[in-house]
């Protein structure tokens, strides 16, 4: 058997089936750089040797931060994507809203860690009207990922420079009104789902803002060693590009040895913890990527974004998520 490791992170927003264990991930358009952001690009990244057969050509290859690892990115405007052969009503996360900091390593990967933005924007958190639809999309959605099996966790948490993670309060952008919410929040989800085949195939359907939707070629990857990691982001493309794909993480991933990580200068996550332990809290800014989930959304005050205020024990598991860019839940829907 394969395992597919699929990483969300960047301006994603979860919207869970309100009658099925399904999801639709909804990337928002920040294409053109409003709220006054770096332009983010919505793309799927593999390592280019798991792409090497994919009948869809990728839209560009590059080489990561560390100046090693090859990958092709596959830019998704206007797409919607699923997994071939994934069965129906059958993924599995734990819905709701968690508050504060997470007191145990189980409580961390939670997927509620996922912010709502429900709770923060005083029960509006309902995806704005036709963004499930099957034509005709808003253009405020850049692109949709459907999930129908696997599990559903948080993997990696806000932090500030010095790695600890924040603990948020949601206020207006002047920072003077807060909203009855403070948490720490997910940056990085990954559902992980075995399949038997040589390969896994995710389906994509383009053109979503227009009234003739088309099937376009798919995206075919093939694992390596059994594992299979692969990246959905909603980001900017320098920080996309510059991002570590050869992290301790993703080396466990692919099933490399802790020894090789130290031969490296790599610390695993329970020695790092140790090591900084006592570091004090490092810089981290008012989240202002929050102003983009509110194009969303069509009610609510709008203006709710993190500001950190306090940093969390540390609680070992993975590391650094890069590059600080928010994910959020949105309000169940049947259509989802």
């Amino acid at each position: 058997m394969n395992t597919l490791n699929l990483f969300f992170t960047g301006l994603c927003a979860f919207v869970p089936n309100r009658d099925r264990r399904e999801m639709r991930v909804v990337m928002v358009d920040a294409t053109h750089g409003g709220h006054g952001m770096v332009p983010h690009i919505p793309a799927l990244v593999a390592l280019e040797d798991s792409a090497r057969l994919s009948p869809r050509p990728p839209t560009k290859s590059f080489t990561d931060g560390t100046g090693v690892n090859r990958l092709v990115r596959f830019d998704l405007h206007g797409l919607d994507l699923s997994i071939a052969g994934a069965d129906p009503d059958g993924l599995n996360f734990e819905y709701g809203a968690a508050t504060g900091c997470p007191a145990t390593a189980e409580e961390l990967r939670s997927f509620r860690r996922v912010a709502s933005l429900s709770r923060i924007n005083d029960g509006n958190g309902r995806l704005l009207a036709g963004g499930l639809a099957q034509s005709k999309v808003p253009h405020a959605v850049v692109a949709r990922f459907r999930l129908t099996r696997g599990d559903l966790k948080t993997h990696t948490m806000a932090q500030d420079s010095n790695r600890l993670i924040v603990n948020w309060r949601f206020r207006d952008f002047t920072g003077q009104s807060t909203a009855s919410v403070e948490q720490a929040i997910a940056e990085e989800v990954v559902l992980s789902h075995t399949f038997g085949t040589t390969s896994l195939e995710i389906l994509v359907r383009g053109g979503i803002h227009g009234a003739d939707v088309t099937t376009g070629l798919p995206i075919l990857l093939q694992p390596i060693d059994n594992m299979l990691p692969v990246w959905v982001m909603n980001m900017p493309e320098a920080d996309i590009e510059g991002r570590d794909f050869g992290s301790a993480d993703l080396r466990a991933a692919l099933g490399l040895s802790r020894a090789s990580e130290r031969a490296e200068g790599r610390l695993d996550a329970e020695a790092e913890a140790a090591a900084r332990a006592d570091v004090p809290p490092g810089r981290r800014d008012p989240d202002y990527h929050f102003e983009h989930f509110y194009d969303l959304v069509e009610e609510g005050p709008r203006n709710r974004i993190p500001h950190p205020f306090g940093r969390c024990p540390r609680i070992p598991g993975p590391g650094v998520s890069n590059p600080k860019c928010p994910i959020i839940q949105l309000d169940a829907d049947a259509s989802a």
